[in-house]
């Protein structure tokens, strides 16, 4: 669950496009600038943690290594 990729990026994509749905469906615009945005904020919250822990396994697979 920690990988980036595949997973991640699914889960991202994944709540954006169901959240659209959502918006479509309750009679919210979805227009371009606000998809955009939850693009963004999203991939910080979803995706940013998991860069961080990708990057710590690294430096402690380095320490280990050295």
């Amino acid at each position: 669950p920690l990988r980036v990729w595949p997973a991640g990026v699914a889960v991202w994509l994944g709540t954006v496009g169901v959240g659209m749905i959502l918006r479509a469906l309750t009679g919210q615009t979805v227009v371009l600038p606000f998809i955009i945005v939850a693009l963004l904020s999203l991939a910080v919250f979803l995706l940013g943690y998991r860069l961080v822990a990708a990057g710590v396994r690294r430096l402690r697979s380095r320490r280990r290594q050295a």
